[in-house]
């Protein structure tokens, strides 16, 4: 059990840091998540379903007609544990921050209390949706935090989110 919790950790270190499994000396994730595992039979039978389900990223419907996700996952029947969610939820993270560092010259500069704020909004709302906070935007280029916030609040978006919105704002002010 100790070898699987370290692989654990390992892939969370590879999500998180967004390090290549390439570099790491792995073709493929699934040969990073399956190597030095021992072969008992749910290692056996992991990397069988890998191979017989296939990867499928976004959801479908299985010849059974249910709604299907990931290595056949049925997300119709079932539910996730949390910590599959949590997991999913830090991957999600780490992807909007690529992201916003990526396309926005100004997101480096920021800190991390104004980045998480960028991080959240992109969640939620999508790098495209974000980014029709144009009047945002140019605030924080001007590094003009308290109307920056203020075009926040002054959003559909902040209708919809409530409590959210102004939890946001008290960062976005405070940095």
């Amino acid at each position: 059990m100790a070898g699987k919790l370290t692989q654990l950790e390992q892939l969370r270190h590879l999500v998180r840091n967004k390090v290549s499994c390439i570099v790491q000396g792995y073709t493929e994730l699934s040969d990073a998540l399956t190597d030095g595992l021992e072969d008992d039979h749910k290692d056996i039978t992991v990397r069988q379903l890998m191979r017989h389900e296939g990867f499928e990223p976004k959801p479908y419907k299985c010849p059974a007609g249910k709604l299907t996700l990931g290595f056949g996952k049925n997300i119709e029947d079932g539910s996730i544990p949390y910590e599959v969610a949590l997991f999913w939820l830090e991957y999600d993270v780490e992807d909007c921050d690529k992201l916003l560092s990526e396309k926005l010259s100004f997101y480096h500069a920021l800190s991390d209390n104004r980045k998480s704020v960028l991080i959240n909004m992109c969640f939620n709302l999508g790098f495209k949706g974000l980014t029709k906070f144009k009047r945002m935007m140019l605030e924080l280029i001007k590094e003009d935090y308290k109307a920056a916030a203020k075009e926040m609040i002054r959003s559909k978006w902040a209708s919809q989110v409530g409590q959210r919105a102004l939890e946001l704002e008290q960062l976005m002010i405070e940095g």
